[in-house]
């Protein structure tokens, strides 16, 4: 779940920006990932009791899903997840009724999630399953509060490493600490209509999915446009420039990165982490086709409209999920699409495109009431009823590798193997999720990138700053072996191709050219 709170009372930050655009589904919108810095916890409740004085739990949205059979036992789904709602309303009943006796109440806790779930996993509280928010993750299931599913995993024979996208949260000091669900893969959306009337190269018509950073700035700059006064009201780009998760991308294509998996050091002063960031600068202030924060609210006028929907914007990097938000709200208003993360071309000519991606699995809390029911059901929604069912109605980009090629095939967007093989067919990786991920990256490097893009500060002045300030912050990690990732490290290398050809999952034109 990658979103950032209104910390410290800072008005620009990823949860905002990404607001300008979200998708509300009953009474919530919902379209990132990881929440606010929560309380580290100290040490796991025992699985039936409740600590006294601790914060009471929220009292979110609830949704529960009539069995048909006998109910003796309840099991509590606690998520933010709400486009999983349409999803729920088949999957629940398919689940219940293969399951008699058991229901399910899922509930959808629709603000500061984190902080929900800080309370409740103290309080022992929390049901008996959930939905993980990623940017906080790791200090729950390093201290205890998740209960540890690898009997379970063993007993039902599932293979997470071979048949599914682990996103790092997954496998944890080699005991399995939650279920996959989604596979949240990074690519390029972009406004075809606009495209064309700019005769910029189209990604996909022109250029075969086979484009650099040098065709997304000429694309870019020639998609963007000035009115009579000099004030530019169209832009070419579109990215939350401020937010190391969205572009890790342009890092790892660079050769660099911003964490050390073995040793946990955050290291923002890694020359490819200063070169990425002073690459998007240049692109807004000196090219002037990135789109700012302040450029956003000049020509919106207020939060809740997105630049790219709103056709002011011709490219927009984001995540899979916006697939669905982009169906609803551009309509027919243009003709849109998604192509591959780009090649680095003449600003790393040796570099390979290393597209980002995430997942927010499920876990069984510690204190569960009925561990084993709770697990059951995540397992239901990690099977292939589910995933198909997911990739089938757009509701992620899925974890599970055998619906993958659903999910290509599928539109919109037309190409939405963007998603797939242009992912998992090149290098790729995931956040580097620690104790302080959200500390580092939304309470520290984030207001000081903000600064620098408003002429405060240069990049590099900036990310010094940022580092000293992260060198203060203590250990990233707080697990119960030295490396909680083992191999598991981002990036990581692309799948075989007979695997992926094994898959059904293929480019739309021939692979050789892909890191060439």
């Amino acid at each position: 779940m990658a979103e950032k709170s209104e910390a410290n009372g800072r008005v620009i930050n990823r949860r905002r920006f990404l607001q300008w655009g979200a998708l509300t589904l009953g009474a919530v919108a919902v379209n990132a990932c990881t929440s606010a810095p929560a309380a580290a916890p100290t040490a796991a409740p025992r699985a039936e009791a409740t600590q006294a004085g601790a914060p009471a739990a929220p009292t979110p949205t609830t949704a529960t899903t009539g069995a048909t059979t006998a109910q003796p036992v309840e099991i509590l789904f606690n998520t933010w997840w709400t486009p999983l709602q349409d999803a729920f309303t088949v999957l629940i009943k398919e689940f219940q009724d293969q399951n008699p006796g058991v229901t399910v109440k899922t509930q959808f806790i629709t603000t500061d999630y984190a902080q929900a779930m800080a309370a409740a996993l103290t309080a022992g509280t929390f049901g008996d399953a959930a939905t993980s928010d990623n940017g906080v993750q790791s200090k729950w299931q390093s201290g205890g509060y998740h209960y540890d599913l690898t009997a379970y995993v063993d007993q039902d024979k599932l293979n997470l490493q071979k048949d599914y996208s682990l996103g790092g949260l997954e496998i944890w000091c080699g005991k399995v600490m939650n279920l996959p669900m989604d596979a949240d893969d990074r690519a390029i959306y972009y406004n075809k209509t606009m495209l064309k009337e700019a005769g910029a190269p189209d990604p996909w018509d022109d250029l075969k999915g086979n484009w650099t950073w040098d065709d997304l700035v000429k694309i870019g700059k020639a998609c963007t446009k000035k009115d009579a006064s000099g004030k530019i009201v169209q832009y070419g780009f579109q990215t939350t420039y401020t937010d190391t998760e969205d572009n890790e991308g342009f890092i790892w294509s660079l050769g660099g990165n911003y964490a050390d998996w073995t040793t946990g050091k955050y290291n923002y002063l890694d020359p490819a982490v200063i070169k990425a960031w002073e690459m998007m600068y240049d692109w807004a202030t000196k090219d002037q086709f990135l789109i700012t924060q302040d450029a956003i609210s000049s020509l919106t006028g207020a939060t809740g409209v997105n630049p790219f929907r709103a056709g002011i914007v011709a490219m927009y990097l984001r995540a899979s999920y916006d697939s669905t938000i982009n169906e609803k709200e551009i309509g027919n208003k243009f003709e849109w699409d998604a192509a591959p993360f780009p090649k680095p071309g003449s600003y790393n000519p040796k570099g390979e495109a290393t597209p980002p991606t995430t997942a927010n699995p499920n876990f069984v809390p510690k204190a569960a009431k009925h561990p084993e029911d709770g697990y059951k059901f995540l397992a239901y929604l990690c099977g292939d009823r589910a995933e198909q069912l997911y990739a089938q109605k757009k509701t992620m980009m899925v974890a599970k590798k055998s619906a993958w090629k659903t999910y290509q095939d599928t539109p919109p967007p037309k190409h939405a193997g963007s998603f797939v093989w242009y992912v998992y067919g090149r290098p790729h990786g995931y956040h580097y999720y620690s104790d302080i991920m959200n500390e580092v990256m939304y309470s520290t490097v984030q207001p000081e990138i903000e600064k620098a893009f408003l002429g405060q500060q240069t990049i590099k002045q900036a990310l010094e700053t940022a580092q000293k300030k992260i060198d203060t912050l203590g250990k990233s990690q707080s697990a119960p072996c030295d490396n909680p990732y083992g191999q598991n490290a981002s990036p990581q290398p692309p799948l075989p191709q007979d695997e992926l050809d094994a898959l059904g999952v293929k480019p739309y034109f021939p692979y050789e050219w892909a890191n060439q």
